[in-house]
């Protein structure tokens, strides 16, 4: 394509008013500062459209809005025929027995009298508040619904008002009315999952007008963790292991929100208005965790709906904080119309909306199958393709833009998901192959354990016990195993925080994934030099099961696969550069001998291109770019590194990326083509992916824009946009991956030069940069602290 220049839109001329544009001659001019997205990023509906169907054909509520605060949240919408709203109300740590995710509650709030005819409605989600409205107009009724999570409790509020008296009905629907029994996928026992309970309030509620509803984990249902260890010859580490499932309770309560009790209990699951009103409000306050006895948890979720509301005005201010932290606005350009170009800036708002408001204050990461925010009617609220197993595959996209964006809150998840599995995954080692450190495959269970189905429900005893017969992942620790990538993780966490006290934390996780494949194999060559084998590329390269009759691998696995390599060698590289003091010596030592032995990444000379592995084993058996993790995850071949005094030659790089239909070709869900075109400075080829992806559109049987479709997982898949959006940053701004100690920022690796943008995004060293480049100039630039203003390096368009 032809980039060329073009005139500030009216579009962004809009913005500038808002306060989103600052426009100041001359480098350093004062921060471009943020507080709130602009308005043309709230979603709007003017009608509602009641249910929809996904892609099996399942019914699902079609106008379901997202909103939460990390842990809580509630897919919210309008229903017109009742005259108020209802929503699905879940918390991520709300699963059952066998760690399924499951939804709380669905709750409805409805005049007593539904409008007559067709009113006039608008649903409205407010970025900058983090509020869903719903407002009907019938005759010379108004009524507007306010619903949001609170951002600093565990708190829905649900507010009415209405230009005249009405009277108000809530409805909590249990979604397990009676017993269930299931076997989940990738799980080889059936579990149980016990009906709900509708408990009636303690004489601790102060509210006796309060419903309270809960599920609670029962020894009957199957314990997930003593079984799938036992499963797997690890009984021994039962007792190591983190149960956070064994009788888990997980509820709330419904009350009235004003100090007067707007509300009356009319029954177990139903509130209504004491009398007509213009004003009325409900609070929904929820708890889970592993209580004694049910007795223990209702006297806990009493303390919690005795609680005094938090301000409104804390919640908006914690958002307000939030927005501050970073924006990208894109501007139109031969390339990019007035249209897509507001689309990309707002679906990359969304995009990091999604991620944030179910990634803080817990563990679990986010689900990339469905999220939190499965649309399905009764009696599949629940249910996603490949079932509750974390595949890292998917998993680790969401995290991969949330440090540029300055949400280290969110990205830290990960990291407590994996430092939870830390005591098991080393233990695991010892027991399995009598050294140190941790390795882990693509599907595991939740707490670190193979994936049941993937280990084998009925496997042939003469497979060693360490050994999965799913041959796609079997041997695949350091490429979508994710063992080496999780480690980088955590160096790439304390290279843009700073925060030396929580890489000691977290240290472990990148010293522990070092040391399994410093000790995990003893090949050598002549010269010294490591040997990966048995192993494999992906899923794609692969040999298969195990030779029982000489009790050995196959002859035909790979032999050192690429992703295996470059993650190994990309994590050297960041823990050998740690600032003294933060590795014994006797670490460095280690780490520095090992890294002189690692192989040559794999490549073939005469095509100039690299290659999945030096061996390859025989088939192909999935369609990856096994290659291109050189690029990404691991960052060895990037633009942002020409930059500086370490340039590599991407030749070869660039080659394999166009060699690979998968990388230039597809780009849908958690194909990472798009990513490696911007790393690589490939900046045609990333802007036509990122335009793709702006205009994807929403998932079948869902209405809101950023909930994007089925791809490779399950509706709203969790990897597309934020696939697009950690493009968009690599295309503005880059790491150059040179060390800790003054780190260069490399900006517009492969931006192209027509497009004005404002943008303020994380950098290194905790550093905050903010760009407005409009015209085909850098109108301003700010960088706090000062002090890093020199680490500031061109690759392109600069001043």
């Amino acid at each position: 394509p032809c980039f060329c220049c073009r005139p500030r839109t009216m579009m962004a001329d809009a913005m500038a008013l808002q306060g989103w544009l600052v426009v100041a001659v001359g480098i350093m001019a004062s921060s471009i500062d943020a507080t709130a997205p602009p308005a043309e990023f709230n979603t709007v509906w003017t009608t509602t459209t009641g249910f929809g169907t996904n892609n099996k054909g399942q019914k699902t509520y079609a106008d379901g809005m997202p909103l939460g605060n990390g842990d809580t949240t509630v897919l919210a919408w309008g229903n017109s025929t009742s005259g108020g709203v209802s929503m699905y109300v879940s918390k991520a740590d709300a699963m059952s027995s066998a760690t399924e995710l499951l939804k709380v509650a669905l709750v409805h709030v409805s005049l007593a009298t539904p409008p007559a005819g067709q009113p006039q409605v608008e649903q409205r989600l407010d970025l900058s508040t983090v509020t869903m409205t719903f407002s009907q107009a019938s005759g010379s009724s108004n009524v507007t619904y306010t619903v949001y999570v609170d951002a600093n409790s565990n708190t829905v509020v649900i507010s009415a008002s209405s230009t005249a008296p009405v009277s108000l009905i809530v409805d909590v629907v249990p979604l397990r009315p009676v017993n269930i029994t299931s076997t989940p996928p990738f799980y080889c026992e059936h579990t149980t999952w016990v009906a709900d309970v509708v408990a009636t309030p303690t004489t601790a509620f102060k509210d006796q007008d309060t419903l309270i509803l809960y599920h609670r984990n029962h020894p009957e249902d199957g314990n997930v963790v003593n079984q799938t260890l036992t499963q797997q010859g690890l009984a021994s580490l039962i007792s190591i292991t983190p149960d956070h499932w064994a009788d888990r309770q997980f509820g709330m309560a419904v009350a009235s929100a004003g100090s007067s009790g707007d509300f009356v209990r009319t029954s177990g699951t139903q509130l209504k208005s004491k009398q007509p009103t213009q004003s009325a409000a409900v609070r929904i306050s929820l708890l889970s965790n592993q209580p004694d006895s049910p007795d223990a948890w209702l006297s806990g979720l009493a303390v919690l709906a005795n609680q005094a509301l938090s301000p409104r005005a804390s919640h908006v201010a914690w958002w307000s904080q939030f927005w501050n932290r970073s924006h990208v606005l894109v501007n139109a350009s031969t390339y990019a119309t007035p249209s897509n170009a507001l689309t990309l800036s707002r679906k990359y708002a969304e995009t990091r909306y999604l991620q944030a408001i179910q990634s803080r204050g817990t563990i679990f990461p986010i689900k990339f199958n469905g999220q939190l925010f499965g649309a399905n009617v009764y009696p599949n609220q629940d249910y996603r393709d490949w079932g509750p197993s974390s595949w890292w595959q998917n998993t680790r996209l969401p995290y991969g833009p949330m440090l540029a964006m300055g949400d280290f809150d969110t990205f830290e998840t990960i990291l407590k998901f994996f430092d939870n599995m830390m005591a098991f995954a080393k233990a695991r080692t010892q027991t399995y192959f009598n050294h140190s450190g941790i390795y882990f495959t693509e599907t595991k269970a939740i707490f670190g354990a193979y994936a049941p189905v993937d280990y084998g429900c009925k496997r042939d005893p003469k497979y060693p016990v360490f050994l999965e017969t799913n041959s796609y992942i079997h041997l695949d620790y350091g490429g979508d195993g994710g063992t080496t990538e999780i480690a980088l993780a955590v160096l790439d966490y304390f290279l843009y925080t700073n925060d030396q006290a929580k890489l000691k934390q977290y240290l472990p996780i990148a010293t522990e994934a070092a040391d399994f494949f410093m000790q995990h194999y003893n090949n050598r060559t002549t010269d010294g030099k490591y040997v990966f084998w048995p192993t494999q590329a992906l899923e794609t390269f692969w040999c298969e099961g195990w030779d029982t009759v000489n009790n050995r691998p196959p002859s035909n696995c790979c032999v050192d696969d690429l992703p295996t390599i470059a993650g190994v060698v990309s994590v050297l590289e960041k823990l050998l550069a740690l600032p003294a003091g933060l590795l014994t010596p006797a670490q460095h030592d280690a780490y520095a001998k090992f890294a002189a032995s690692m192989p040559d990444i794999p490549r073939d000379e005469s095509k100039r291109q690299l290659l999945p592995a030096r061996v390859l084993s025989t088939g192909k058996h999935n369609s990856e770019a096994p290659e291109m993790y050189s690029v990404h995850p691991f960052r060895l071949y990037t633009a942002a590194r020409n930059v500086t005094a370490q340039a590599v030659d991407l030749t070869d790089a660039i080659n394999s990326y166009h060699a690979n239909p998968l990388s230039y070709g597809s780009n849908s869900g958690w194909n990472q083509g798009i990513m490696d075109a911007a790393l690589l400075g490939l900046t045609d080829e990333a802007v036509a992916k990122v335009l793709q992806r702006v205009d994807t559109s929403p998932a079948q049987g869902y209405r809101w824009e950023a909930f994007a479709p089925h791809e490779q997982d399950y509706e709203p898949s969790a990897d597309h946009y934020a696939n697009m959006v950690a493009a968009v940053n690599w295309m503005l701004m880059a790491p150059a991956d040179d060390g800790f100690e003054d780190p260069a920022i490399v900006l517009f690796p492969a931006w192209p030069c027509d497009w004005d943008v404002s943008f303020k995004l994380a950098a290194p060293l905790n550093t905050v940069v903010s760009v407005e480049y409009a015209g085909g100039k850098v109108v301003s630039l700010d960088v706090q602290p000062s002090s890093r203003a020199s680490a500031i390096k061109w690759a392109n368009c600069g001043p």
